[in-house]
């Protein structure tokens, strides 16, 4: 006799009891049987279904194939070597231009700084330092100027009894050396003031000149530093520290090398000044010319 369902009931802990459990049994298999049954169908639905479609590992496979051939895998390689040269150059190009850019900002620098010690050398220190050497020179010519006439001929010349003579007709005439003093003073003072014109005209250049470098450098290294976050003070102390020891060897150079020569001697300018003294008295004196007895005085300029 088959028993119902109903006739099953479940205890407290959800399992099925039954009056006479040696019946559970029989139930057990036939639900086993069929549920076999019903997987086994399921499992050859599943194998005719799998036998119609290809598998999806064998088309990946396919699709990987199609896609990553070995001509596709040369190109993909091939564009991976391009890139690498590519950032490569990119690298080197960044890395020359940022030393070529750091150089010409120390470049600016040391310009800048030497047109301030160059103006403030030269106007204060070395024009002043010539103009003495100069002079110095000069006065050594105008010492030896005194051998032009010796003191015999001179004392001879004075006794002799056309010297009286030819001062009093020279008193009589009204010759004076005012106009000539006065003539030569005016010309030195014109000389002079247009000397002072051109130094302040040079002196305008130079500072003009010092300061379109600085502001120039100015700019071009708060641009380098915001690039290339360079340290604007250790360039500034590093230049600055060289322009101090340049400054004292040029100060070092020019007073014990180049102030010692001078292209010219006394002697030299001396006996040129002389030439061109006697050149012009005897155009003036055509007279004066018999006095060359073995020798032809010329003055080449």
């Amino acid at each position: 006799m088959e028993k119902k369902v109903d006739d099953y009931k479940l205890d407290d802990d959800y399992r099925i009891t039954d009056e006479n459990p040696n019946e559970f049994d029989d139930i057990d298999i036939e639900l086993n049987i069929e549920n076999n049954n019903s997987i086994s169908n399921n499992n050859l639905e599943l194998m005719s279904l799998r036998q119609r479609s290809p598998s999806p590992y064998k088309l990946s496979r396919s699709v990987l194939h199609e896609n990553f051939s070995t001509d596709s895998l040369n190109t993909i390689q091939k564009k991976h070597e391009k890139m690498i040269i590519y950032i490569s150059e990119k690298k080197t190009k960044n890395t020359f231009i940022r030393r070529v850019s750091i150089l010409l900002n120390h470049v600016l620098i040391q310009l800048s700084f030497l047109s301030i010690l160059e103006p403030l050398l030269f106007f204060n220190y070395i024009i002043g330092l010539e103009e003495v050497m100069f002079y110095e020179q000069l006065d050594n010519i105008t010492e030896q100027t005194q051998n032009i006439i010796s003191d015999d001929t001179a004392k001879n010349a004075r006794d002799t009894y056309f010297y009286d003579a030819l001062i009093t007709f020279i008193m009589y005439e009204h010759q004076d050396i005012d106009g000539t003093y006065n003539r030569l003073k005016e010309t030195a003072d014109n000389a002079n003031d247009e000397a002072m014109q051109l130094l302040s005209s040079l002196k305008y250049q130079a500072l003009k000149m010092a300061l379109i470098l600085n502001i120039v450098t100015f700019f071009y290294t708060i641009i380098v530093k915001y690039i290339y976050k360079k340290s604007i003070i250790k360039m500034v102390i590093h230049h600055l520290t060289l322009i101090f020891f340049i400054g004292l060897f040029e100060i070092w150079f020019f007073t014990t090398i180049g102030s010692k020569y001078f292209p010219w001697s006394s002697d030299e300018i001396y006996f040129h000044l002389f030439q061109c003294f006697w050149v012009h008295t005897t155009d003036k004196f055509p007279e004066l010319k018999g006095l060359e007895h073995n020798v032809t005085i010329t003055c080449d300029v």
